[in-house]
């Protein structure tokens, strides 16, 4: 091939000089623009997150607290035990003992809450044979009443109230910092004694009648 012809196929396909070459890099300028933007972004989605993990932790803890409540219940009736139910700072626990609910615990078992969550005073439920009848023990009771309020709290809190007579256990309401979001009725657990279950199921069925 001559030299006219050689040129001649350089000057049909000319570089192309405004294309980095593909070992070219980012310049000091985009590397800076970029990291800002990611700066911004993760202080703005961090707050968001650190609350959402928050509210989701607190709802688990507040499950396993009306799980926890359902088992002690649901123990005392199948088996001719004792079963005492508790709550302290971060952990409930759970104790057998024997019909007259006295003497050293036979099993014992600790369920620990999510980290953060705190149970705001201590609290203390024995649920007795053969109906798993309730006994508000400690806690915050007031005088003269068959209602123990239980609060679990992080940033917010959820309030739970326990009726002696008729055996529930209520989500009552949420608390938004400081702000107090009624939830009545939200998630009720009906753990019924021996009394309203004869009460209920002749009401029952006198409506089938």
């Amino acid at each position: 091939m001559s030299s006219n012809s050689k040129k001649q196929t350089q000057n049909k396909f000319p570089p192309d000089k405004g294309v980095r070459g593909l070992n070219c890099g980012f310049t000091l300028i985009e590397l800076l623009v970029t990291m800002s933007i990611i700066a911004i972004l993760f202080a703005v989605g961090m707050p968001a997150f650190s609350d959402f993990q928050k509210t989701s932790r607190l709802k688990e803890s507040a499950e396993t607290l009306e799980t926890a409540f359902g088992e002690a219940f649901s123990s005392a009736r199948s088996r001719p035990e004792c079963f005492v139910f508790s709550g302290s700072g971060n952990s409930l626990k759970l104790e057998s003992f024997d019909k007259t609910c006295e003497g050293n615990a036979k099993n014992s078992r600790e369920i620990s809450l999510n980290p953060g969550v705190e149970i705001s005073e201590n609290f203390k439920i024995k649920f007795k044979p053969p109906f798993g009848d309730l006994e508000l023990v400690e806690g915050d009771l007031e005088d003269e009443s068959d209602e123990l309020k239980i609060k679990l709290c992080n940033k917010d809190c959820v309030n739970f109230v326990v009726y002696q007579k008729s055996g529930l256990l209520t989500r009552k309401s949420r608390e938004i910092s400081g702000e107090s979001v009624s939830k009545s009725g939200l998630k009720v657990l009906s753990f019924v004694s021996s009394p309203d279950l004869e009460k209920h199921s002749g009401n029952s069925n006198h409506s089938r009648q």
